[in-house]
């Protein structure tokens, strides 16, 4: 069963007030692992903010909005010979 997610970490702040410092520590960790991912795969997410880091019910971290993605020189050459006939 998937995880329920409870929004976007700016929404869980504006309702529940600040996290306790452990927590905030836990979910920050979380996404910096999340993000050394990305960027072992060559990619740069450069929009990283509290709106794009959602927390499920679990206190799992999902980064969103990959939209600005930068690529690294090899997945950008991947993606543009995937483009050709």
């Amino acid at each position: 069963m998937g995880e329920q997610e409870l929004g976007g970490l700016d929404r869980v702040v504006a309702h529940n007030g600040p996290l306790p410092p452990k927590a905030a520590a836990d979910l920050i960790n979380q996404a910096a692992e999340g993000l050394q991912h990305a960027h072992e795969k060559g990619m740069v997410h450069r929009d990283i903010k509290p709106e794009n880091i959602m927390m499920t019910r679990q206190k799992r971290v999902k980064i969103l909005d990959f939209g600005l993605i930068r690529l690294g020189a090899d997945q950008a050459a991947e993606v543009l010979e995937g483009d050709q006939p």
